[in-house]
Order: structure tokens, then C-alpha cells, then sequence
């Protein structure tokens, strides 16, 4: 025990009689309790002198302290001269364990009630002198505060402890989610620096804050001091603490192992994502950008690849707390190619007998690194007929990527008949074909031998019929071209679209859809005759590639614009330029068909909950609410009970009065009254007995029921 406060107060009573009274205190901090001790009584008067024997009590709180007795003569005390405080004999006394404020704080009420009597019955005899005094005792020092602050996880923080008593140490622990820890143990600091761990985010796996909840305990040697203190901080979960992945990009045809790159148009990217997540979090989507298209799984093996030079894939992951990794990029080399192309062709007969045909081609294959092969073939058949009645290796697997006007003479060609001659190109993976035909031998004009057909500038091959071998011309000076293109060359040396009468050109003239360079094939449709003032209509076609179509009209000496037709992927991309339902999405629906099965994906479906619109800073996800609800006091509306009077059932209400002599009466006594002013008979309480069964009440709007499901990837 420690020593505390002392003190004394003095009250005056009957007959000129003052009673001083002296009280010291002890206490104990492990326990917050005192003990008050009276230490002496003296007694004085500005009248009488005598020997008194005292009568009374002395009591703290209410409890004894003293108790005198007169007539025992337990205690006595002899004035001698007026004004002159004498101390009374007889043992003194205290009240301990008295309880302290969970502050510390105490202040107690000492009460006096004394009187004094002498055998003698000289004067002052009888005395009598009461009252309370209320004294405060000694503040004793209790737990230590504790002041934290907001943080983030691997970031010192600062914890400032508050002592109450230099000798008090304090032991300080931490809580957040399932994990915990010691920060300091029986430490006399008051300033501790401490770095929560970032491996706290672990307890919070969707979101990006962590609760921790720290705990001090105060101690007086090995002696706990009062209730451990909490305090609650939020940690941030640093930016760093972030999913990250490696990305993978092979060949999945394998050509750039056999050419030394990828190929355009012949490789495919096989691409795989591996993440790794962060303390717990998990990957909840994929975001994959590689040969212009984005996709949304871990691994996958694209479309032929479609661009050229130099092409770059990037990849990312995002995770549960909706926190993305970094950018991972590969960029690959990738060669051009092109299908074996023939061209330049003409199959020609020569001018000694008619049996022999020049073949003239030109023809490209793409090298691939030197590593592709060119084969060429030259097969011919008479027209319509269905077997080839001859052929030749022009070359075969050889490293001639590019022939200009390569001349082959095929020999033992009828000179009545007509042939198709086709020029086979391959390389390692594809093989095309261009045919010429070859008419019959020349002449201005032939009869059949058996008289059933003519031609004119050919030999007659068909009967029953007449054949032209020469170009033919309308009244207009348009070739007659049966379906074939006219071409006059290249750029704005070629034909105009503008002012051709062709019906049917091939151009890359300034006035082709796209301008000069670009080849077109050009259809002109006219209205009551052919000149560059009728009316006209003309659509335009790529030449070598799949592409937009154009189309555009003449009409009162002008022409309009050349307007676009729409491609197939960009009608697509017009009705749904992006995804519907993006990761994070909401679906409702008066049906239980999950959304994977409608749109695919991956989808979580919420059961048992309505939809709140939070605000900005809200934590997506979070929940909250209750389906039935048990109203607490404080909660209850401000009402009032009106009390009924019945004698059938006299355990309604319980009337009494708490004054003494007054009367108390039950329902039986006072017979039948459907209402009592009870306030005129009864006035100092009446109780009305609790009704109600204290049961959940439905928390519920009116609903309808839906499915929900949020889509998670």
C-alpha cells in the first residue's frame, strides 16, 4: 500500500462544541482501491471545560469507522481550557476497499454524528455535533493510454503510450483478420516505432484497406493495471502489393524454328499467362492484346498472324482486389509472305506450222530465308476436256523465288483444236494456278470441213456455230469484252473511270476509289446509250484482295462520291463495337439460365441480397443489412402505456408507494374500473408488467424474385 492524501475538517454543533476530525489515506495501485483511516478526533468548546464521555459514530461511505459508547465509556476526552482543541481517547478506526473511478479518481463522504455527556452534570452536558464532509482522495494512477495512427502495411508507424505512473511498463499486441502479434513487451518506451508487416493484406483478399486492432496492457511490476486499452487503425494495402504474371509466346505451328521468324499468314502465336498473386488475393481476369485481337483467357493459340515487321503482345492480370499487374510485352520479328504467285502469262502459237505454243510467265515465291522451295509445272488439255494430255517440270524444288518472262515451247498441239494451258507454282505450302488459253491455229476466216461451222480469225472448232478469234468492237468503239476486263496500264496512264465506255475495266487511276495506284475492277452500267454525258451507274471491286466495295452514280454532268460498302468484320464491330457484359458486370433475370451458358465467361451468382448504389467512397462489395430485426430500447418509437384496472386479473398492474404509512392495493381490493387516475391515490410509483414477446421482426421491402450474377472473368 501507498501512502495517499491526509487531511482534517472541522464541524461545529450544540452548546458551543467543534469536533475536528483527522483522516490520512493508503491505497493500492494493483487493485484501484483505499483505505481511509481516521487518526484522531479532538474536540473543543468556546464554553465549558469537563471531562465528556462520547456518543456516536464515525463512517465513511456509510460504513463504521468508529462507534463511541457513553455509557461503556469507549471513549472520553478532558477539556481543560476553552478554545483548546483535546484529543479524545479511544481506539480510532477505517473503512477499506474503497473502490476508485476506472480514471483513478475517488472522493469519499466522511460523516460525523457525536454527543458528549459527563457524570458531573456540569455545564455542556449533552453536546451534540453532526455532518458530512466529502473529501477527495489520491487520483491513483491507472492503464496507460495508447495513440496510433492510420497507416500502411511496411510503412513505419509511430505508437505513442501515455503513462500514468513512470514506473508502469506496458505490453502492447496487435490483431487484424486471424493474424496477430507482440510489438513490445514490458517496455518503458512511450514512443515505438513499428512496421506492420505487408503480409497483414492476406487478411483482406478483396479489398484494399486492413482493420488492426491494437492492444495495450499496462503493468506495475509483474501487477496487470486496469482493463487492456484497444485502439483500431486502418492500413492501407500498399500499390506494390499487386498480381504480376510471365508471359509466353511460341510459334504453335513451329516455323520460325524451320525459317528462323514468324511468318506472316502462317504462324500462329501460341501464348500462355502464368500469374502469380499476392497474399491471398486471387485472378480474376485476363487481359491479352496479340495479333489485333484481346483475349480473355490464360492460354491460347491465336489466328494466322496477320500483320508484318514487328508485332507486340502484352498481357495483364487482374486480381481480386481489382489491382492490375504490370504490362508484360513481347515483341517478335515476323517476315512477309505472300502465296507463289504467277504473274505474268501467254501461251501462244507459233507462226511455222501451229503445233508448237510459246508459253511466256512470270512468277514469284516468297524465299522465307532462303529456306522456301519453288516448283513450277506446265500442264495442258484441249478446252473442255477433262484429263491433261501433256506436261512439264519447268523446275522443282529449287531456290528460283523470282522468274521474269521464262519461256517454255510445248510441241504437238492440233491445230483445229483449242487448249487451256496451266501454270502450277508451289513452295513449301501452297500451290497456285494460272491458265491461258490457246486458240486454234490462225485464219481470217475457216469452214469446219464437214460444213457445220465458220469462224473468223481462228480455225472452226465447234459445230453448228460461229467463232471469233478476233477482237470484237461495239458501234460505240467499247470492246465487246464477253465478261473480260479492259486494261490499258497502270496509274493515271490506265483507263479513267471518269470517262471510260467500257463496261467492265481494270484501273488504278487518280478516279478509282481509292486513288491512284490502287487496282480496281470497275463495272459501268448505262442508261439509254454509252457517252460520257448519259446517265451511269459504276461499282468498283478489289483487284487482288479481299476488301470494301464501292459503288458511286453520274447524274446531271456530275459525278457523286465513291461511297463504301461495309465489310463483313466491320458490320460485326458496328452492332457490337465491345464486349456486353465486361468483367464485373451485373445480369438480372427472370430465369435461373446461367449467363455463362448465354454470353460464356465466368460468372458468380448472389443469392439472398438486393443491390445498394454506393457512393464514391464505398468499398465495392461490401455487405450489409438483415433479413429480420430485433428492435433494441433506443430504437422503440416514444410511447406511452395506458394502465387498466381489473379485477378478473389482478396481475395486471402492481401499485405502491415507497412512503411509509402509505397504503398498497391490489386490483381484488379495489374491485372493477376499466381506467384509475392513479396519480391522485397513489404518488410516488406505479409499474406496469411488460407485454410482447421481444421476437425478430421481417426487415423486408416488398420484393420480387430475380437471379443475379456478377461475372468474375
Amino acid at each position: 500500500m501507498a501512502n495517499g492524501k491526509t487531511g482534517f475538517f472541522e464541524l461545529s454543533g450544540s452548546k458551543g462544541f467543534t469536533v475536528r476530525v483527522d483522516w490520512a489515506e493508503t491505497y493500492d495501485v494493483s487493485t484501484n482501491k483505499s483505505e481511509v483511516n481516521i487518526t484522531s478526533i479532538q474536540v473543543k468548546s468556546s464554553l465549558y471545560v469537563g471531562v465528556y464521555y462520547l456518543n456516536g459514530s464515525v463512517s465513511i461511505d456509510g460504513a463504521p469507522a468508529i462507534t463511541m459508547n457513553s455509557g461503556s465509556g469507549t471513549h472520553n476526552v478532558s477539556l481543560v481550557r476553552v478554545d483548546t482543541y483535546a484529543t479524545a481517547n479511544g481506539s480510532m478506526g477505517s473503512v477499506s476497499d474503497i473502490e476508485h473511478a476506472a480514471d483513478g479518481s475517488k472522493s469519499v463522504s466522511i460523516t460525523l454524528d457525536i454527543g458528549g455527556f459527563n457524570t458531573s452534570q456540569s455545564g455542556g452536558n449533552g453536546w451534540k455535533v453532526s455532518g458530512t464532509v466529502s473529501v477527495p482522495l489520491t487520483t491513483i494512477p491507472r492503464a496507460s493510454g495508447l495513440s496510433v495512427s492510420d497507416g500502411t502495411l511496411g510503412v513505419p508507424l509511430t505508437l505513442e503510450v501515455t503513462k500514468n505512473a513512470d514506473i508502469f511498463t506496458h505490453t502492447i499486441t496487435y490483431i487484424c483478420g486471424s493474424a496477430s502479434g507482440t510489438i513490445a513487451t514490458k517496455s518503458n518506451d512511450t514512443s515505438i516505432t513499428w512496421t506492420p508487416p505487408i503480409s497483414l493484406a492476406a487478411q483482406n483478399t478483396a479489398g484494399s484497406v486492413v482493420s488492426v486492432v491494437f492492444t495495450l496492457q499496462t503493468y506495475s511490476g509483474e501487477t496487470t493495471i486496469g482493463d487492456p486499452v484497444p485502439k483500431t487503425a486502418t492500413m492501407a494495402i500498399p500499390e506494390s502489393v499487386k498480381p504480376s504474371c510471365v508471359l509466353s509466346v511460341s510459334d504453335a505451328m513451329g516455323y520460325s524454328s524451320r525459317y528462323g521468324a514468324y511468318v506472316k499468314g502462317l504462324s500462329r502465336f501460341g501464348i500462355s499467362v502464368v500469374p502469380s498473386t499476392s497474399y491471398g488475393a486471387e485472378i480474376v481476369s485476363y487481359k491479352i492484346t496479340a495479333n489485333g485481337t484481346v483475349y480473355t483467357v490464360p492460354e491460347f493459340i491465336t489466328d494466322a498472324i496477320a500483320s508484318t515487321e514487328h508485332t507486340t503482345i502484352t498481357a495483364t492480370v487482374t486480381d481480386s482486389r481489382n489491382r492490375t499487374s504490370e504490362v508484360q510485352l513481347k515483341t517478335v520479328s515476323i517476315m512477309d509472305y505472300s502465296s507463289p504467285a504467277v504473274t505474268a502469262l501467254s501461251a501462244v502459237r507459233d507462226d511455222s506450222d501451229g503445233t508448237k505454243v510459246n508459253v511466256v510467265f512470270s512468277a514469284s515465291v516468297t524465299p522465307l530465308n532462303n529456306l522456301n522451295r519453288a516448283t513450277c509445272f506446265i500442264y495442258w488439255r484441249k478446252t473442255g476436256a477433262v484429263d491433261y494430255s501433256g506436261s512439264v517440270i519447268v523446275y522443282e524444288d529449287s531456290k528460283q523465288y523470282s522468274v521474269d518472262d521464262y519461256a517454255v515451247t510445248i510441241d504437238g498441239l492440233d491445230i483445229t483444236s483449242s487448249y487451256d494451258v496451266e501454270v502450277v507454282l508451289e513452295d513449301n505450302h501452297i500451290g497456285k494456278t494460272r491458265t491461258a488459253m490457246v486458240p486454234t491455229a490462225f485464219a481470217l476466216m475457216h469452214f469446219r470441213a464437214d460444213g457445220t461451222g465458220m469462224a473468223f480469225g481462228k480455225m472452226s472448232q465447234t459445230a453448228n456455230a460461229i467463232e471469233l478469234g478476233l477482237p470484237m468492237y461495239d458501234k460505240f468503239g467499247a470492246l465487246m469484252g464477253n465478261g473480260l476486263s479492259a486494261y490499258s496500264g497502270g496509274g493515271d496512264n490506265g483507263i479513267d473511270p471518269n470517262t471510260t465506255l467500257e463496261e467492265l475495266c481494270l484501273t488504278s487511276h487518280t478516279n478509282a476509289p481509292q486513288g491512284l495506284g490502287v487496282f480496281y475492277y470497275i463495272h459501268t452500267v448505262f442508261y439509254n446509250t454509252k457517252s460520257v454525258t448519259a446517265a451511269r451507274a459504276q461499282i468498283a471491286f478489289p483487284y487482288n484482295k479481299v476488301g470494301s466495295a464501292y459503288h458511286r452514280y453520274y447524274a446531271s454532268g456530275a459525278w457523286s462520291s465513291w461511297a463504301r460498302y461495309m465489310t463483313e468484320d466491320e458490320m460485326k464491330k458496328a452492332v457490337n463495337t465491345t464486349d456486353p457484359w465486361p468483367v464485373n458486370s451485373i445480369y438480372i433475370s427472370y430465369s435461373h439460365e446461367s449467363p455463362a451458358e448465354l454470353f460464356g465467361g465466368t460468372w458468380y451468382r448472389i443469392q439472398s441480397r438486393f443491390l445498394w448504389g454506393t457512393t464514391t467512397e464505398g468499398t465495392i462489395g461490401a455487405t450489409a443489412g438483415e433479413m429480420t430485426h430485433t428492435l433494441t430500447e433506443s430504437e422503440m418509437p416514444s410511447h406511452k402505456h395506458n394502465i387498466a384496472w381489473n379485477d378478473a386479473n389482478p396481475q395486471i398492474v402492481s401499485l405502491s408507494s415507497n412512503k411509509a404509512g402509505a397504503s398498497t392495493a391490489t386490483a381484488s381490493q379495489q374491485g372493477y374500473r376499466t381506467s384509475y387516475s392513479v396519480s391522485t391515490v397513489w404518488k410516488d410509483s406505479y409499474v406496469a408488467l411488460p407485454t410482447g414477446g421481444g421476437a425478430a421482426h421481417n426487415n423486408m421491402p416488398p420484393y420480387v424474385n430475380v437471379a443475379i450474377w456478377r461475372r468474375t472473368a
